[in-house]
């Protein structure tokens, strides 16, 4: 593997987990906004102490999270969530129920989309044309 594929590989990881924490962060904001959340109410969820999930949320965090932990803080948000891939060349968008391929003609850009509904947040890497359900979108082109 070259340099080039390695600073790529590095970017993708880190797009990546920037996008978790965005997700999380924007949950916690929610809940925070409404009252009655506090990160030591998630940190006895979790069954860690309140600074480690405190550092976790911090400006200069990348934590470097595995599945389980990613699924243990969304059980403990009492979050659902949604895992899809986007296809760079054609657009098509694979997803646990099978491929959703591109409308004929649009461009694949790849964006990463956070949605808050309600008490739902749904972060997806997709194309740019599939970025505009739910209330309340942001896109954000990489």
């Amino acid at each position: 593997m070259n340099r080039s594929e390695d600073h790529m590989r590095a970017y993708n990881r880190g797009m990546m987990r920037s996008a978790v924490v965005s997700l999380f962060w924007a949950a916690i904001a929610d809940r925070k906004k409404r009252g009655g959340f506090t990160f030591q109410a998630l940190a006895k969820a979790l069954g860690r102490d309140k600074s480690a999930i405190s550092r976790w949320f911090s400006a200069d965090a990348q934590p470097n999270w595995s599945l389980d932990t990613i699924a243990d803080i969304a059980e403990a948000l009492n979050l659902d969530l949604q895992v899809t891939a986007t296809d760079r060349v054609t657009g098509a968008v694979y997803g646990s129920t099978g491929v959703r391929h591109a409308p004929m003609g649009l461009p694949a850009k790849p964006v990463v989309t956070t949605t808050v509904s309600g008490d739902r947040l749904r972060i997806t890497k997709a194309p740019e044309y599939v970025a505009t359900w739910g209330t309340k979108t942001r896109s954000m082109a990489f």
